[in-house]
């Protein structure tokens, strides 16, 4: 768990008194084991007095500088963000229960929300974001604990996915929520397509979603998500205007552009990497979704030693909105297992 503590101006004054003290003092010099002890002291005060907040926190690497938002108590749990564009502002509402049981740091990668942009578009790939989740282990240090447990959301899911195989020694858990293997190909998409075509609230928000007109704009980004918001359920009445709103706000169609030439000209190898996972996964899917897709958990569960595939009926995209109950339920008795 990561301790809460303010920065403290006061000993950003009093640690270079002590350092002289440990150094000049005869009596230091003559008790070495009170010199290590004061040390020690030392480096748990600056430790004290940089800890991270409960609030939104940064660090920089590689010229970036990467924004997190940490809430909530217990053991740490990291949830991704999509690198596509939208802020984490969505995942901190919908996973907001497991707060309760867990102290949520919700990452952003590079481009979103507020962390800040690489020099190119080009290097808004799937694959450099998840270098990206190792710079933040790195980052958090010891404050990280031996193995860290990961949740995922759609793309964010396509992140912690691409880390795990990479870094499989340092993943505990895995939670993967409507997760997309990238090099997967199927028709699943084709047939959903045509089952809702002729509905009418599916048929606008198809239309919105792939055959829109080019946004110039990150407002007109956001109109054309909004507008395409009830394909992502099984109900389409149930889009909440929360979901709209948290995914429109500080939307960014430079990370989308970017996002979107990463994913064709180098999509991560999902399928083909997912054998060197060793953490204990959980793979969760709505039967009715239809961006992401049920084949996809039952190949990955395949290929991952340890793995299990929860499907909900009558749910899409969002789980924790139109089955909250069986989600939260489902998620907290493998986290606690």
């Amino acid at each position: 768990m990561i301790q809460e503590a303010a920065v403290s101006l006061h000993m950003t004054f009093y640690v270079p008194r002590y350092i002289h003290i440990a150094f000049h003092s005869t009596a230091i010099r003559r008790r070495p084991l009170i010199l290590i002890e004061l040390v020690n002291f030392i480096v748990s005060a600056i430790m004290a007095a940089t800890a991270l907040s409960h609030d939104s926190n940064t660090f920089t690497a590689n010229n970036i500088t990467f924004s997190y938002t940490l809430s909530g108590s217990g053991p740490l749990l990291i949830a991704q963000s999509v690198g596509w564009g939208a802020t984490s502002a969505y995942l901190q509402r919908g996973l907001k229960p497991l707060e309760a049981h867990f102290e949520l740091l919700y990452f952003e990668p590079r481009g979103n929300g507020k962390s800040s942009r690489p020099t190119s578009q080009s290097l808004m790939t799937t694959s450099l974001m998840a270098d990206d989740l190792e710079h933040l282990r790195i980052h958090l240090g010891e404050s990280a604990g031996q193995k860290l447990r990961l949740i995922g959301h759609s793309d964010g899911e396509s992140i912690i996915l691409a880390y795990a195989p990479r870094y499989p020694e340092r993943v505990e858990d895995l939670v993967l929520v409507s997760h997309q293997l990238q090099d997967y190909k199927c028709k699943d998409g084709e047939v959903f397509n045509e089952r809702r075509k002729n509905n009418a609230l599916y048929a606008p928000a198809m239309k919105a979603l792939f055959e829109p007109e080019p946004p110039s704009t990150d407002a007109e980004f956001a109109a054309s998500i909004a507008a395409g918001m009830p394909y992502y359920f099984a109900d389409p009445n149930k889009t909440p205007e929360t979901l709209e709103s948290d995914l429109g706000d500080g939307i960014s169609l430079w990370a989308m552009q970017g996002w979107s030439i990463g994913q064709q000209e180098h999509p991560f190898p999902h399928a083909q990497e997912l054998g060197a996972v060793k953490a204990r996964t959980l793979c969760m899917f709505g039967m009715e979704d239809a961006i992401c897709f049920v084949q996809e958990g039952v190949s990955t569960v395949e290929a991952i030693e340890d793995a299990k595939l929860v499907v909900y009926e009558d749910c899409g995209h969002v789980l924790w909105i139109e089955k909250e109950v069986e989600f939260f339920r489902d998620v907290l008795a493998f986290l606690n297992g």
